[in-house]
């Protein structure tokens, strides 16, 4: 039997977690700022479907994402992107992903998209995914280890410079 929570109430020691099915924690409470980032930080991540209720879930073994560690890789991202010549990136505010802009490369973000990836092996997503708005943008991950990123940065400098 797993606990319900009321909005706000806290999380059941992860110990309680089920086995089967995997990790399923608590149902109920509620979607707020400081319930998400309590329970990110503790390994604990919700899982809601219309007319069903809200489930927690923190299987084993967990994963705590260290939040400094992604600070690191976004200022290594952002800054590598700045670097390049044709592209500019802001700094994002949230997720693991920058979004920068392409447009000085000369090449459309789905050119660049595929070039990256057939000629180079570096897996950047068009920003036209999102819609037609996103046409000189591409979407990138920092969701990797420092030492990959630096290389796919360094792998497309190498491709643009190149032509």
């Amino acid at each position: 039997m797993i606990p319900i929570l009321r909005p706000g109430e806290p999380f059941p020691p992860l110990e309680h977690a089920l086995a089967y099915p995997d990790g399923l924690l608590a149902a109920g409470g509620d979607l707020a700022p400081g319930t998400l980032i309590g329970a990110y930080a503790r390994g604990i991540f919700p899982w809601s479907a219309e007319g069903q209720p809200l489930l927690w879930w923190s299987p084993d073994p967990r994963m705590v994402l260290p939040l400094a560690e992604f600070r690191v890789r976004r200022r290594l991202v952002v800054d590598g992107l700045n670097a390049i010549p044709g592209v500019s990136c802001i700094e994002p505010a949230g997720a693991f992903y920058a979004f920068p802009n392409v447009t000085g490369t000369g090449m459309s973000a789905r050119t660049l998209q595929d070039r990256l990836l057939e000629e180079a092996g570096v897996a950047m997503l068009a920003g036209t995914a999102f819609g037609a708005h996103g046409e000189g943008f591409m979407r990138v991950s920092y969701a990797n280890s420092q030492e990959n990123i630096r290389e796919a940065l360094g792998i497309m400098a190498d491709l643009l410079a190149a032509g």
